[in-house]
């Protein structure tokens, strides 16, 4: 472990109700765990993000999700084919400016804090 970053607030009682815990290790990798003892619904995942995939296991419920960057190589291409067809895009073009402008909300907020590994 390289470093660990915690925070807690308690909601319902004077102890953290809620915690956040932000783990970096030497190797690049990081952990970020949520633990909430009064949420009001039961939860027991993890994501597992790598350079080509996105894994996430829902124990709870015994599911598994696994998305590849050729999903995204997919989207593209549909929507380039919306285009070139004159059909509809799956996301209309108010959706995709309402995203874009959220997403740009998010990247004014992250400013510099923006960690990178080599």
């Amino acid at each position: 472990v390289k470093t660990i970053s915690a925070s807690g607030v308690g909601v319902m009682t004077d102890t953290p109700d809620i915690a956040n815990v932000r783990i970096e290790f030497h190797n690049g990798c990081v952990a970020n765990l949520t633990s909430s003892r009064i949420s009001m619904k039961k939860m027991r995942k993890i994501r597992l993000f790598q350079k080509d995939s996105y894994i996430g296991i829902d124990f709870l419920n015994k599911k598994t999700e696994i998305i590849k960057l050729n999903a995204i190589k997919k989207e593209l291409e549909e929507f380039r084919d919306a285009i070139l067809n004159n059909t509809k895009t799956v996301v209309s073009e108010m959706d995709g400016l309402m995203a874009m402008d959220v997403a740009h909300q998010i990247l004014e907020k992250i400013g510099n804090n923006v960690i990178t590994h080599s």
